[in-house]
């Protein structure tokens, strides 16, 4: 071979290799913005599974007060059927207790 011919060849060499050092120093730049992105998604990632598990307790505390308001409701609907019961049971017993005093005062003579 000759000289120029390798000359030619070596500058094309030296050419192939600056373009790989580019290459490589521009691929290493969007790795590490990459690794910098991948690191924030994953922090927002976690946040809202803090924020989702919050969120569950939530809902489920609310659901439960919830549930048990329909209980006290039901129970309170209930106590007022119940109410007139009462009503009827306190007239009821009034009655007997006149009527044992009644009889009391008359065993008493």
């Amino acid at each position: 071979m000759k000289a120029s011919e390798l000359q030619i060849q070596l500058a094309a060499l030296e050419a192939s290799i600056l373009r790989l050092a580019a290459n490589y120093s521009s691929e290493k730049k969007e790795k590490d913005l990459l690794i910098i992105e991948n690191l924030e998604l994953k922090t927002i990632v976690k946040n809202q599974s803090i924020e989702i598990k919050t969120l569950r307790k939530k809902t489920d505390k609310i659901e439960n007060d919830f549930q048990n308001s329909q209980k006290i409701t039901r129970l309170v609907k209930s106590i007022q059927t119940d109410t007139k019961d009462t009503e009827e049971l306190k007239k009821k017993l009034d009655e007997y207790i006149h009527e044992i005093s009644k009889c009391i005062n008359y065993l008493s003579q």
